[in-house]
């Protein structure tokens, strides 16, 4: 659903993550948006303190984020051919808290 949403484009839209039609109107950001959304929980969930990456990441899909947790943290990495090439965790004292859910 993801990519086919992203895919997806009116060809009268002024702006590329608005598409319909749908209950709302002819054209309706919600669908960009949404789809933006479970991007970013594709790659990361937080629960309590911890900061699970990856739990719904296709392992064959290269990526390079920068995402932002709770408790003022923020987490840059890349994933590449299924391995995970950097990871920052900014505070440092915060990546203790990251569960790469790939290397479960």
């Amino acid at each position: 659903m993801v990519t086919s949403n992203f895919a997806s484009h009116e060809p009268y839209s002024r702006f590329p993550a608005f598409w319909g039609p749908n209950q709302v109107g002819q054209l309706d950001q919600s669908h960009g948006g949404i789809t933006m959304t479970a991007l970013q929980a594709m790659l990361m969930q937080v629960v309590g303190k911890k900061i699970y990456l990856f739990p719904a990441w296709p392992k064959d899909w290269d990526v390079y984020f920068k995402l932002h947790a709770l408790y003022n943290t923020t987490v840059e990495g890349e994933l590449c051919g299924g391995k995970v090439t950097s990871l920052k965790v900014t505070p440092e004292s915060r990546t203790a808290d990251v569960v790469n859910m790939l290397a479960k």
